[in-house]
């Protein structure tokens, strides 16, 4: 019988860009209680000045069924994962003005996102072994979202492609 190996998991990489986030810019995003993880987790934007949405849109796949250099008996294939981030800004509910807030912020995130930073893969679904890596290949959009609303709410969207090999079958021993 084969098993579906733990890197072609949905919640490993899920899991593993949650705890990504969360760690490197929870102290950014009031103690991360203003990331907007997603997911069916409640979240009240109308308590936060800022806040951070994150999103994992679904993967790009190749057209090919075989990844790079799989092992001898593996199946599987290269994804290029896609991480939406929305920073969001309410100049009104912010302590003191501060016209570049938007901008602070968004250097504060894209930071951690630079081509060929590298993002741990654990098991969660098990024993939290290390799978890897997600590999930041490119920011495919760096923007910010200009709205008639401007002096309401500002938001900045980063998509960053994420790439990752996944194998979808452990061989039989």
């Amino acid at each position: 019988m084969t098993t579906l190996d733990p890197t072609a998991q949905a919640a490993v990489v899920h899991g593993s860009l949650r705890e990504y986030v969360v760690t490197k810019l929870g102290a950014t995003f009031s103690a991360h209680a203003a990331i907007d993880l997603g997911g069916g987790e409640p979240f009240d934007d109308k308590a936060y000045a800022e806040w951070l949405q994150v999103r994992v849109l679904d993967p790009a796949r190749p057209a090919r069924m075989d990844g790079p250099r799989m092992p001898e008996g593996y199946l599987g294939r290269e994804l290029f994962h896609m991480l939406n981030l929305n920073i969001f800004v309410r100049p009104a509910k912010l302590a003191t003005s501060n016209s570049l807030r938007l901008q602070v912020l968004r250097d504060t995130v894209v930071r951690f996102f630079v081509p060929n930073a590298r993002i741990l893969v654990k098991d969660y679904q098990s024993d939290s072994v290390t799978l890897g890596h997600l590999v930041v290949f490119e920011i495919d959009a760096d923007r910010q979202i200009l709205d008639e609303k401007e002096n309401e709410l500002l938001q900045w969207n980063l998509v960053v492609a994420l790439r990752w090999s996944e194998r979808w079958v452990t061989p039989e021993p």
